[in-house]
């Protein structure tokens, strides 16, 4: 086994005496007899007590960083960020908190730093400054800017974003520190951490701005599945996607209902169908969106009526046509022949249009659901 540097010994030991006695009460010579090396050696390494503070606090910084990419938090702009945390509803927050209360509580490194700036605090201004920056400022700071931009996108309730960052932190800090030292309780305390956040999700999340959709589609050759993917993208809300051969889908759970599919030889998918006929009742009880991916453009009489139950029609605050691709390399064998061949006749290609997404009618769409 490789022996370890002399440096990171020293920071281990001196972290832990500096816990347990607090920075006053250790002296260079004692961290020297910790790690078994006489003082003057010590300062081959470090030159005083205050660099091996420092080195510490840059090395939880450090720490911290790493593990955070473990965490997985949402990285990009802070709409995107903003997106991301209001898409799982509250999964990705459960998750996210309790692997950082994990890593506070039962990293032995994290832990000791935190023991360490919670003694030294009442006796330095400068560590007073270090423990708030890194276990208060940064993190309400952070989060209010995420929940501000939630307010903006409509995904929680007008509300002080700075108040509200407070009161999502405040728990999950008293937590850990209730059950600092008691790690055997984990469990309990991420359960604990777990309700929190979902009764402060309840608070400002429900019945505020957020409109929950569902989009429920089914499709042939993926056209539908990309149209689904641009229209989901332009609603800034709550969205949940489904296959239309899920028969568990509970619409009772959604304000808006999208439904869709491709239009293939005159039908659409037979599980649209299906699920038409076997939630109608529920579907006329709740905004309706009907949309078809297909060659044939609005405005012909009589052609939706074909492809949806008349009474879920005449209930449908949209219905459109999103337009469609060609897919040759996926057609079955008689279809592509049959294309093959029509454009070989002379004057087909001049009649004929490659069809193609209709992005502003799924924009449409998208804005006529939300409103």
């Amino acid at each position: 086994m490789a022996k370890r540097p002399t440096k990171e010994i020293i920071l281990e030991k001196a972290l832990k005496l500096f816990a347990d006695k607090g920075y006053d009460g250790v002296t260079v010579r004692d961290i020297a007899a910790e790690v078994g090396i006489r003082q003057s050696s010590l300062y081959k390494h470090y030159i005083s007590k205050q660099e091996i503070f420092d080195t510490l606090v840059d090395t939880m910084q450090s720490r911290f960083m790493d593990a955070s990419a473990t965490f997985q938090l949402p990285s990009g702009e802070i709409r995107e960020i903003a997106q991301e945390y209001a898409k799982d509803s509250t999964d990705i927050l459960k998750k996210i908190s309790s692997e950082i209360f994990h890593f506070y509580l039962k990293d032995p490194y994290a832990s000791q730093f935190r023991k360490m700036l919670s003694i030294e605090k009442y006796k330095s201004k400068e560590i007073d400054r270090i423990y708030r920056e890194v276990y208060i400022d940064t993190a309400i700071s952070n989060q209010a800017q995420i929940f501000e931009e939630m307010i903006k996108q409509g995904y929680m309730r007008k509300a002080d974003p700075k108040i509200m960052a407070l009161q999502f932190f405040a728990p999950i800090f008293l937590l850990l520190n209730r059950y600092d030292g008691i790690a055997e309780k984990e469990a309990e305390a991420i359960e604990i951490l777990g309700k929190h956040i979902e009764q402060f999700d309840k608070i400002y999340r429900e019945g505020g701005n957020k409109m929950k959709i569902a989009i429920i589609y089914a499709t042939k050759y993926g056209c539908t599945k990309k149209c689904v993917e641009i229209l989901k993208s332009y609603l800034q809300s709550d969205v949940k996607v489904f296959s239309a051969k899920n028969s568990k889908i509970d619409v009772s759970q959604y304000d808006t209902i999208l439904i869709g599919g491709s239009v293939y030889m005159g039908k659409i998918q037979k599980e649209i169908t299906r699920f038409c006929k076997h939630n109608l009742k529920q579907l006329l009880k709740k905004r309706v969106g009907l949309f078809v991916c297909c060659y044939t453009p609005n405005g012909i009489n009589g052609f939706f009526e074909t492809l949806f139950p008349l009474e879920l029609l005449n209930h449908a605050f949209y219905v459109t046509c999103i337009g469609g691709e060609m897919n040759y390399d996926k057609m079955n064998f008689l279809y592509r022949r049959l294309f093959q061949s029509l454009k070989k006749i002379d004057g087909f290609n001049e009649g004929f249009t490659e069809p193609k997404i209709l992005e502003e009618e799924i924009k449409a769409l998208a804005e006529k659901s939300l409103k």
